[in-house]
């Protein structure tokens, strides 16, 4: 898989008590979910990058859907 690195300091998005790995997970399914938005990513696909199992291929345009 390939990774895409972004610098940012850590006080522009991090909550206080949120770990640097849940703030990255966060990010990961945030941008998931944008790109199935705009039409870039089936629901399938974006499941997959969020690590999710069982997504419903078939629902709607613009309805991400899990089992």
């Amino acid at each position: 898989m390939n990774a895409v690195m972004l610098e940012l300091p850590l006080d522009a998005l991090a909550s206080p008590g949120v770990s640097p790995e849940s703030l990255a997970s966060e990010a990961k399914f945030m941008l998931a979910l944008k790109r199935f938005e705009v039409g870039r990513l089936s629901s399938g696909k974006a499941g997959e990058q969020c690590g999710w199992v069982g997504l419903n291929s078939f629902s709607p345009p613009g309805v991400l859907v899990c089992q």
